[in-house]
């Protein structure tokens, strides 16, 4: 309860002191992971005879405190003196005053103890003795379960990965990676790190939002069936959104359309930045009070369908990728509910074998998705590697639920397919965008197309009909076509036009200019107009790159 600016809080009766005016806290919420995700904050009940008062406190000091309880009236018989006390204790041992827990963010929580426990929307996965109370916008989140026909019972890990097996590669993929996003903060609290996007791509009409949304499905938002992100929000939103969700798939749909192109094209540009700010390596800043700044790390995770505006190549190697090249069978794919159960499931038996993760880790026996013979950049290798430990806990999971060894064989060969078609299609995406980008400047192109015999040249006039280019006075003259022809193949200069390439090697001084100023010129006993390229200012502008 907020307590406005003003406002004396009077901790006596009638006037008189009692003995229940101390404060006592009634929960605090404490997280080993707090400082990863948001601030450490108490509640205190300041407890009256008849009544009582609440505050939010972010450190149990006297400092902390009076920062909430601007102004405390209290009656003159030694209750100032004894709250006073109770502060110079409290900020002492403030164990020795936590009764509860308060969850203020969604997922997996490590309590001092040891305890594993997981917040998942308004119930709590896991063994904890003490009373509890769980923040308000947690419980926004639901589990997608159905009220009727609940079959929770006899619907498991080993169902849900049968299922799964049935259905296309591409879908065990998208729950492999919900399991990831799922313990995120857990797995990056043992030194697992992952870019954490994955881009469902494809055609129009394939799919692609229906399989996000049941992938998301077992999280529901109050007004919609997935948490959708609001492409008009603006950079500090987005920053805020990655900052305050940890553990949670937040899903960008590219289905949010405009027919007004100029919205569309901001909207492509939001996704492109939630895209680049999600896969930042660098933590975020917050300011945790006046003077305190507390660096946050990224545990949600973020689901795009669509394609990406790639700023270059580098970030091709951050996203997951599951290509859709026709419309999915969604009868094989596994029910929304399903997924929910299996997800609970999961998690379930996650926060009671938190040990076998560390174990895991530390001895590292779980399987490498990728071989180290397969060249990969390094961000890469690690994102699929994550994914493989993931994968690696499903199937234990399974594993305790009953499933045999026969299964989680079949299991692993279907998913190594979903991991090919995902790195053949990253593959394919950087081979365009190689093809798109330039490798040097025109100069330098050029030159490199001269010394490599990409142009037949020929030192008379007569023989200039069926050659490209002409050695003139110590210079190269190039007919047009050759050159438009020969930079139409180069990385980067495929949808570039004649007129700039000239531009740019006259602005480099290697074209010759004619006394008309213009880019071509003629020679004698030769009517058709060439390029005039100047082959020693071409080497001083390849070599000004180059250095």
């Amino acid at each position: 309860m907020a307590k406005r600016k003003n406002e004396q809080w009077r901790l006596s009766v009638n006037g008189m002191p009692t003995a229940n005016c101390i404060p006592q806290i009634q929960v605090a919420y404490w997280d080993a992971l707090g400082k990863q995700t948001d601030p450490v904050c108490y509640k205190l009940r300041l407890n009256f005879e008849d009544r009582y008062r609440e505050i939010t406190v972010d450190s149990l000091t006297v400092q902390g405190i009076r920062k909430q309880v601007k102004q405390v009236v209290l009656h003159p018989r030694g209750g100032k003196e004894r709250f006073e006390a109770f502060l110079e204790c409290l900020a002492e041992e403030p164990q020795k005053y936590i009764n509860g827990w308060y969850f203020s963010a969604f997922g997996a929580h490590m309590l001092p103890d040891g305890t594993c426990v997981y917040v998942l929307g308004a119930k709590i996965l896991g063994q904890i003795r003490a009373p509890f109370e769980i923040a308000p916008e947690i419980q926004r989140m639901q589990l997608n379960v159905p009220k009727q026909n609940d079959r929770r019972d006899v619907v498991g890990l080993p169902q849900m990965m049968d299922a799964l097996n049935e259905a296309d590669p591409k879908v065990m993929l998208l729950f492999v990676f919900n399991v990831f996003a799922a313990i995120r903060s857990q797995l990056e609290r043992v030194g697992i790190t992952f870019q954490g996007v994955v881009d469902i791509v494809g055609p129009q009409n394939c799919g692609k939002t229906t399989l996000a949304k049941c992938a998301c499905s077992w999280l529901v938002h109050t007004e919609c069936g997935a948490l959708i992100f609001d492409l008009a929000s603006s950079r500090a939103a987005m920053t805020r959104l990655l900052e305050v969700y940890r553990d949670c798939v937040i899903f960008a749909d590219d289905q949010c359309k405009s027919e007004i192109s100029s919205i569309q094209r901001q909207r492509a540009e939001v996704v492109a930045a939630l895209f680049r700010i999600a896969t930042s390596d660098s933590n975020i800043a917050a300011m945790q009070s006046r003077t305190t700044i507390q660096m946050l790390k990224r545990s949600a995770s973020l689901l795009l369908t669509g394609e990406i505006n790639f700023q270059n190549p580098s970030e091709v190697t951050r996203s997951i990728f599951v290509p859709l090249s026709r419309k999915i069978d969604l009868q094989k794919v596994p029910a929304p509910a399903m997924w929910a159960w299996a997800m609970e499931s999961f998690l379930g038996w996650f926060v009671r074998n938190i040990d076998r993760l560390d174990a895991l880790v530390a001895g590292q026996n779980y399987k490498r998705m990728l071989p180290t013979s397969i060249k990969l950049p390094m961000r890469t290798r690690a994102n699929y590697d994550a994914l493989s430990l993931a994968f690696e806990l499903i199937c234990l999971a399974a594993l305790d639920q009953g499933a045999q060894d026969d299964d989680v064989t079949r299991w692993w060969e279907h998913y190594v397919d979903a991991v090919a078609e995902s790195l053949a299609y990253q593959n394919h995406v950087l081979e365009l965008a190689a093809a798109h980008t330039k490798r040097g400047n025109a100069a330098y192109v050029l030159l490199e197309g001269i010394t490599e015999g990409a142009f037949t040249v020929c030192k008379k006039r007569k023989q200039f009909d069926v050659c490209d280019g002409l050695w003139w006075n110590g210079k190269l003259a190039l007919k047009p076509q050759a050159l438009e022809t020969y930079f139409s193949k180069q990385p980067g200069y495929q949808q570039c036009k004649i007129n700039s390439i000239s531009k740019e090697l006259r602005n480099c001084k290697a074209l010759v200019i004619n006394e008309a100023n213009t880019l071509q010129t003629k020679i004698s006993k030769i009517e058709q107009r060439v390029y005039l390229i100047d082959v020693e200012m071409l080497k001083e502008s390849a070599e000004a790159f180059t250095s």
